[in-house]
């Protein structure tokens, strides 16, 4: 590709990537020139992370609508529950926007369990997750073990993460 090729490609890409930072245009993974850098990823300091143990059930059955997650969303009086009965709850704010929640049970010295990870969809592929379980990773500690429940559809995402998948889990089912 001659020079004013890649010019003209680097444009193109960077009038994307604002139009996308704007809300004006979806991010579309492989989308574009091959020198579309991050595929339109978001600069990781506009997003703020932060222990927030008093997030509101509305904001977060939001977020769970955005994200796809299969959570009670409807039933905001159980979300306050699920927030309210946590003991670690760490949120990624975009500005004011909740665009992501992890949500845990822990100890704090032997183990956690991540109850929810949640990334808008808006905001997914740009590293929010993986940030999210770092935070809950600091919080608890070197000697505490992280484990959670996968769903079906984001099983592939945690060994890219380092999660290692484990044979000797067992479940008794919710009746609700």
């Amino acid at each position: 590709m001659n020079a004013a090729g890649n010019v003209r490609c680097r444009q193109e890409w960077y009038v994307r990537f604002l139009q996308m930072c704007a809300g004006r245009l979806p991010p579309r993974p492989g989308a574009g020139c091959a020198h579309a850098v991050n595929q339109y990823r978001l600069p990781p300091m506009m997003i703020q992370y932060a222990v927030e143990p008093d997030v509101s059930a509305e904001s977060v059955a939001g977020l769970f609508r955005a994200s796809g997650i299969n959570r009670p969303a409807e039933d905001i009086g159980r979300i306050a529950r699920m927030v309210a009965n946590a003991n670690l709850v760490i949120t990624a704010r975009d500005g004011g926007r909740l665009v992501g929640i992890a949500r845990a049970l822990t100890d704090f010295s032997y183990c956690c369990y991540l109850s929810d990870l949640a990334v808008d969809a808006e905001y997914q592929r740009r590293g929010i997750g993986r940030e999210l379980i770092r935070e809950v990773q600091k919080a608890i500690g070197p000697e505490a073990m992280l484990l959670l429940l996968a769903a079906p559809q984001a099983a592939g995402y945690y060994p890219h993460i380092g999660f290692a998948q484990v044979a000797n889990g067992w479940i008794i089912h919710r009746e609700h």
